[in-house]
């Protein structure tokens, strides 16, 4: 397109290119616009360019000289060069047109138009599919061309690749076995691949709840370090896998350290009970570990004995007992989210005068020995001293502990109360001590003596993963 710039142009006025008249549009009496396009022939030349006013007295113009430069040739790029496609799967790819007003491209394959099925197809937008097998040799050429200048085009490389065979570790049976494994055991090995693919999973995971306990020893004197090894070794290589599982998750809630309790007698019997009570009840496991002398020291519990002039009872275990062990800091939904107020804030659990309660029902208990105050001692489980156990009226939340009970009284109080909490149900999934890693969930149902509170959920329930069976 030309725009000339002069005087005296009317409807009649033309524009002549080379000596060619050019279509020509009259834009006022001192513009005049035309169209037109310069031969190959022309390109790096100067061509003249003249109006011409035809009619009675027509009068031609001085020439101007055009220069005309070769036009840019089309070019095509693919994106990507080369690319490797599963057999059956798709690949999508672009092209970009230079040196073209259209920009559009036929896509090929191997040189024909959109491909077939057996070296795959391709679509007007280069969405590549590849055949269902690759094809011999398994590599394919895709090709753009452009629509503008069908001598302009680029190429594209797509290897064809199939699935390796599937061996023994990735087929869909053994997916699934080892899935199982991955959740109710510490992963998948060939044996016990073969041995639920065998069974089945319910039938695994009867003869998992029937197998014995393995045995955990006490090396004595000061081996930490065998402990340690020890532990390691049964959750990698004992049989009930799903007992060191589970045992394994209640250590993440129930929670004492080695830092603290430094010597393997100061361990080994917490071990022991979380092992002892993974397919139980949580009552009892609870029972069980609030008597432990080695939870005795960790939370300090042992020795802590009713009030005096200027003294309270230890606070420690009776805060971690709700907040970690049970029911949390907030009133939870079953599936475990937060219970909110009109104005939607969270719902507070207890706060601090029930903490101070609660401690108040666990005074009075001692390590093993013949004293009312005795020193360490993980012979066996803490101990009751009357002498040290507050008496007065506790009152819990919901829940009031008569005045005149005895140590053993009021402990089973509390726990009761928490263990038929609301809260404790969906609050045990997926709790943590700081410094611990997050637990897995796990359900523990009651015996089948004790009622069920409302939050148990069999091991067959669907929402969980992990669980264990009512004890028979």
């Amino acid at each position: 397109m030309i725009t000339l710039n002069g005087a005296n142009f009317h409807a009649g006025s033309v524009v002549r290119f080379g000596g060619v008249a050019l279509p020509t549009t009259l834009i006022s009496a001192t513009g005049l616009r035309a169209t037109g396009t310069a031969l190959p022939a022309q390109a790096g030349t100067s061509v003249p360019v003249t109006v011409v006013n035809a009619g009675l007295g027509g009068t031609t113009s001085s020439a101007i000289s055009l220069a005309i430069t070769a036009a840019p040739a089309v070019a095509v790029t693919v994106n990507p060069a080369s690319a490797s496609v599963a057999a059956g799967a798709t690949r999508q790819f672009s092209a970009t047109v230079t040196g073209a007003a259209n920009t559009s491209v036929t896509w090929s394959v191997n040189n024909l138009a959109g491909g077939n099925a057996t070296l795959g197809t391709i679509s007007s937008s280069g969405l590549y599919t590849a055949p269902a097998s690759a094809p011999a040799p398994a590599s394919v050429t895709i090709r753009a061309t452009s629509s503008a200048d069908a001598t302009a085009s680029a190429t594209a490389l797509a290897a064809i690749t199939t699935s390796p065979n599937p061996g023994t570790g990735q087929s869909t049976a053994n997916l699934a076995a080892a899935r199982l494994l991955e959740q109710a055991a510490y992963g998948p090995t060939p044996t016990e691949l073969a041995r639920v693919q065998t069974l089945g999973v319910a039938a695994w995971l009867d003869e998992q709840f029937a197998l014995p306990e393995t045995p955990i020893a006490n090396p004595g004197a000061m081996s930490m370090g065998v402990v340690q090894s020890q532990n390691l070794n049964r959750l990698s290589a004992a049989p009930d896998q799903l007992r060191q599982r589970v045992a394994n998750a209640l250590g993440q809630i129930i929670v004492i350290s080695a830092n603290k309790n430094i010597h393997p007698d100061e361990i080994v019997p917490y071990l022991e009970i979380l092992s002892r009570n993974a397919f139980g009840n949580y009552r009892t496991l609870l029972d069980e570990i609030t008597k432990s002398s080695q939870m005795g020291k960790y939370l300090d519990l042992a020795n802590s004995n009713k009030p005096t002039a200027g003294s309270a009872a230890n606070e420690n275990f009776a805060r971690e007992l709700m907040q970690l062990f049970t029911i949390g800091l907030y009133y939870l939904n079953p599936d475990g989210s937060r219970q909110l107020d009109p104005q939607g804030n969270p719902i507070r659990a207890y706060d601090q005068a029930t903490v101070q309660q609660v401690a108040l029902a666990l005074t009075g208990w001692t390590f093993p020995g013949t004293g009312s105050n005795n020193w360490e001692n993980f012979s066996g489980p803490l101990q009751p001293r009357e002498v040290n156990h507050a008496t007065t009226a506790k009152t819990l939340v919901g829940v009031t502990l008569p005045a005149g009970q005895t140590t053993s009284a009021d402990m089973a109080g509390v726990l009761d109360w928490l263990f038929n909490h609301q809260n404790t149900g969906p609050g045990l999934q997926g709790k943590k001590k700081s410094g611990s890693r997050a637990s897995r969930p796990v359900t523990l149902t009651c015996s089948n003596s004790t009622p069920l509170p409302p939050w148990t959920l069999s091991r067959h329930d669907p929402r969980v993963r992990g669980q264990v069976r009512p004890a028979p």
